[in-house]
């Protein structure tokens, strides 16, 4: 996925966002910089994701089908 333009939105957005990409089946999540910090790690919360399924990419970062998402040295 890409930015989901998370940075100003209110404290209850993250949450509502995540249940939504739960009832999908979202299994890792590579967002862009305009997700921000702290939504973020509301969604990887919200998700049951971890650091390995779930970052704000950086350049370089990628996800690879089978193998999940390979980030840079300073995605978070």
């Amino acid at each position: 996925m890409g930015g989901l333009h998370l940075y100003a939105a209110n404290d209850e957005t993250p949450g509502w966002t995540a249940d939504l990409l739960r009832t999908i089946g979202v299994e890792h999540l590579l967002a862009g910089h305009c997700t921000g910090t702290e939504p973020l790690l509301r969604l990887r919360a919200g998700l049951n994701l971890s650091r390995q399924t779930a970052v704000v990419g950086a350049v370089g970062s990628q996800f690879v089908y089978g193998e999940g998402i390979k980030p840079t040295a300073i995605a978070m």
